[in-house]
C-alpha cells in the first residue's frame, strides 16, 4: 500500500503542478475569481503540489507524516481554485489513505 501511496501522491502532485501552471501562466480560472489575483493562485497551487510530491516521497518512511501532507495539499489546492483542484484533492486523498492502510508495512 505505501508504493500505491507513493505512486498516488507523486501523480497527484504532477497533476497539481501542470495545473498551477495554467492557472499561473494561462489565467485559467480568472472568471472564478471575479477581480483576485491569479498569480498568487498560481503560486499556491504549485506550492501545494510540491508539497504532496514531498508527502508522498515521505510516506515510505513515516507514513502518518506523509498522508498528513498529503491531505492537507489536496485540502489546500481545493480551497485555493475550488472545482480546478478536484483532481489533485482526489489523488492526494487516495495516496494519504493508502499510506495510512499501509503504516504497518515500515521497516526500521
Amino acid at each position: 500500500m505505501l508504493i500505491a501511496a507513493l505512486i498516488f501522491g507523486v501523480l497527484g502532485g504532477i497533476v497539481g503542478l501542470f495545473i498551477g501552471a495554467l492557472v499561473f501562466i494561462g489565467d485559467l480560472v480568472d472568471f472564478a475569481f471575479r477581480g483576485g489575483d491569479t498569480n498568487t493562485a498560481g503560486l499556491l497551487v504549485l506550492f501545494f503540489a510540491l508539497l504532496a510530491i514531498a508527502g508522498a516521497v515521505m510516506c515510505l518512511k513515516r507514513p502518518w507524516h506523509g498522508a498528513a501532507l498529503m491531505f492537507l495539499s489536496g485540502v489546500g489546492s481545493m480551497i485555493v481554485i475550488n472545482i480546478f483542484g478536484a483532481p489533485v484533492f482526489f489523488l492526494t486523498l487516495l495516496a494519504a489513505f493508502s499510506a495510512v492502510r499501509g503504516r504497518r508495512e515500515v521497516r526500521r
